[in-house]
């Protein structure tokens, strides 16, 4: 397959793992999918964290990680994060980086779309994110839709049919809103690689 992504990922000592943050959100789903495929050859043990939130994610991360294809995947769900509830995941990030078999996390953090929106979250640069040195940023400089589409050929080879399940609304866990940043970030990104998004297409 041609990714347009290269998602390089870094040895670790035999002892160590690595590690996601997993929010079952579409960036981080095709950020685990990537790492899943990327170590088919070593084996590697890959650890999927979810962070604390005010939101319960569990159930949805798991329906996601029931597919055989993430069977080496450990899912460690509720990582403390301090009772901060704001989007800031600081604490939480800092609480795994402590565990010393972890030989590198990676966070689907991407570059923010070309269009305007109230909502539009302020991300941070490469320069900011330097002071972490066992955190890797692989998606940092690409937008949704070219992620999407690196993932759309991993859905089609594997029959993952989990994009279906990833949610990115933070206005409603039950049905998107179709309004906020995230909304409108995921629909333009289906609409650039010319496919229908498969979550609205199950909600019909």
């Amino acid at each position: 397959m041609e990714f347009k992504i290269k998602v390089n990922i870094e040895s670790v000592q035999p002892q160590q793992y690595v590690g996601v943050l997993f929010s079952g959100g579409m960036d981080s789903t095709c950020l685990l999918s990537r790492i899943v495929y990327g170590t088919l050859e070593t084996q590697q043990k890959i650890y999927a964290f979810n962070i604390d939130n005010k939101n319960n994610y569990t159930e949805h991360c798991q329906a996601i990680l029931k597919h055989p294809f993430y069977s080496r995947v450990q899912y460690v769900d509720c990582v403390p994060n301090g009772g901060d509830y704001s989007g800031i995941i600081r604490q939480g990030i800092g609480h795994i980086l402590r565990n010393e078999e972890i030989g590198y996390l990676y966070i689907g953090i991407n570059k923010n779309p070309d269009f305007d929106h109230p909502a539009k979250p302020v991300r941070r640069t490469a320069e900011e994110l330097k002071a972490y040195p066992k955190l890797r940023y692989p998606f940092l400089n690409y937008t949704k839709d070219v992620i999407l589409g690196d993932m759309w050929l991993l859905e089609k080879k594997f029959d993952l049919n989990v994009l279906a399940l990833t949610k990115s609304c933070t206005e409603s866990m039950a049905q998107p809103c179709g309004t906020c940043f995230q909304c409108t970030e995921r629909a333009w990104a289906f609409s650039r690689i010319g496919v229908n998004d498969p979550l609205l297409e199950s909600e019909r």
